[in-house]
């Protein structure tokens, strides 16, 4: 190739040159510009909370703190890569922790942060609505049975804690591992909604076996006791049961293990591990469960493995909403050993003519 060809081909190139060159500037420009997250402090109803004190926690370590302006407003910037809570405190309102954000190299995230009075307890609620709305701006009867309230109570099953909500009847046939039915305001077993993670788990015709569901990586349950059709479909007539999974939220991966056992040849034994990395969380256990109820040849056994693996996606260069994307991956395989009549041996010295 002669010189002069080389020439051209270098001058046809300088532009493509050029442009990578400026684009790795300004790329790099953004990295060294640092993130930001930004976000409001409002109350029960909505309004915007002034004054508040906010504070920027990574990895349990205090960041940064600000107070909202007038119109509830914080920011933080100059932020490395990484998982953020926001702790939100003012007068007359009850210390609140925001989940986990994350925000990306250069990249901008917004957050609010809702708090509630005094010492009332409000949950934000996803099923009562189309989008996550605060429980005091919610007309419906929703009752919350979060992950504390599941815990203290020490059910191996969901069907116990269901017992408590108010409007709802649980129903049992046999020992543990009968068909279990909820009916809500006295309708129909097949009239409620039963979602996992927002997905529909009812068979056809809207009926729903409970005996199987175990407490292994339910995070919390959402009870609507009323009728929602507008949101869940015809089949949500009395209520809408919505339960979420766990995720992972540490960075340091969190393990537990336990194993306990009682009466009747009953064992059980729990095993999770949960953590996040980056932009990445994940959270997966495993529950064993052995019977042998109160009734001979009546054993039951359950197995239930739930995974959940998810990813917050957010805006790199321009200000956008954390995007949420999980991966659920529940299995429940169950044995019961019907009962069988005993046969006594017969006696030889009778004999029949």
């Amino acid at each position: 190739m002669s010189f002069s060809r080389l020439r051209r081909l270098a001058a046809a190139c300088r532009p493509v040159f050029q442009s990578f060159a400026l684009i790795a500037g300004l790329a790099a420009q953004v990295s060294a510009a640092g993130a930001s997250l930004n976000g409001r402090v409002l109350d029960q109803l909505g309004e915007p909370v002034s004054g508040a004190k906010i504070t920027l926690v990574r990895d349990g370590q205090r960041v940064s703190d600000v107070t909202s302006n007038p119109r509830g407003e914080f920011s933080f910037d100059g932020l490395a890569e990484g998982r953020y809570r926001v702790e939100a405190i003012a007068a007359g309102f009850e210390p609140r922790t925001s989940d986990a954000v994350f925000v990306g190299a250069g990249g901008r995230a917004t957050l609010d942060v809702a708090l509630q009075i005094g010492t009332v307890l409000q949950h934000v609620l996803v099923t009562a609505a189309a989008d996550e709305v605060p429980q005091a701006q919610v007309g419906a009867s929703v009752t919350v049975l979060d992950a504390a309230l599941i815990d203290a109570l020490g059910n191996t099953d969901l069907l116990e804690p269901l017992r408590t909500v108010p409007g709802a009847a649980v129903v049992q046939t046999g020992a543990r591992g009968g068909a279990t039915s909820l009916f809500v305001r006295g309708g129909a077993s097949n009239f409620a909604k039963v979602l996992v993670d927002g997905v529909p788990a009812n068979d056809i015709g809207g009926a729903f076996d409970f005996a199987d569901l175990s407490t292994a990586g339910v995070d919390r349950v959402e009870v609507l006791r009323g009728s929602n059709s507008v949101l869940y479909g015809t089949d949500a007539l009395t209520g809408v049961i919505n339960i979420t999974t766990k995720r992972g939220q540490a960075r340091i991966p969190e393990a537990m293990l336990s194993i306990d056992g009682g009466n009747l040849a009953t064992s059980h034994a729990d095993a999770s591990l949960g953590g996040a990395v980056t932009r990445f969380d994940y959270f997966t256990e495993f529950s064993h469960l052995r019977t042998d109820n109160s009734v001979p040849n009546n054993t039951y056994r359950n197995n239930t493995f739930a995974s959940r693996f998810g990813v917050m996606l957010v805006g790199s260069l321009m200000p956008l909403p954390a995007l949420n994307v999980s991966f659920v991956s529940p299995t429940i395989r169950r044995r019961l050993e019907p009962q069988r009549t005993r046969r006594w041996p017969r006696n030889p010295s009778c004999r029949r003519d």
